[in-house]
């Protein structure tokens, strides 16, 4: 064999073993950096799978937001209607006390009235028992004329004294 051969072989066998070095330290290169992100790897899924839950906690707190709010709307509402309530009440209220108060009045007119009536009743006989018997008659008589010709009035006649 001749030197230029194997110079020329001895060259082509350090270039191959220099690539196929290079291309070894190039895949355990790989090999380390891909080992490295398999490590990542449980930790991104570990975070993925919190977010996860994290984003279906706040889809459920936003829902309970929704219902919340949705429930402090109709309490909005009911406090207005119960303002407009209190204003209707207050109303109703006050005419009831102005209508309790016309009441007890007239109650008071009535009872005086009525005390009257029985204060002219009691007058009424006394002044029978003092009128003679024969004028009572006539005096009867004279009022039932008068009914008689006009029913809607009623005219008293006094014999000459005053009551």
């Amino acid at each position: 064999m001749d030197t230029k051969f194997l110079t020329a072989y001895n060259e082509i066998s350090l270039e191959n073993f220099i690539a196929v070095v290079k291309q070894n330290l190039i895949f355990q290169a790989q090999i380390k950096i891909l080992s490295d992100e398999n490590k990542l790897i449980p930790d991104l899924q570990k975070n993925r799978e919190e977010f996860l839950s994290l984003n279906e906690k706040y889809k459920e707190i936003s829902q309970e937001k929704e219902i919340l709010q949705r429930k402090l709307n109709e309490k909005d509402s009911i406090i207005l209607n119960s303002s407009k309530v209190d204003a209707e009440k207050f109303r109703i209220q006050t005419a009831l006390n102005s209508k309790t108060k016309e009441f007890s009045i007239l109650k008071e007119a009535f009872e005086s009235l009525q005390t009257e009536l029985n204060n002219e009743k009691e007058s009424n006989k006394k002044l029978k028992e003092m009128i003679p018997l024969s004028k009572r008659k006539k005096i009867k008589e004279e009022v039932k004329k008068e009914v008689k010709e006009d029913p809607t009035t009623l005219k008293v006649v006094s014999s000459g004294g005053t009551f």
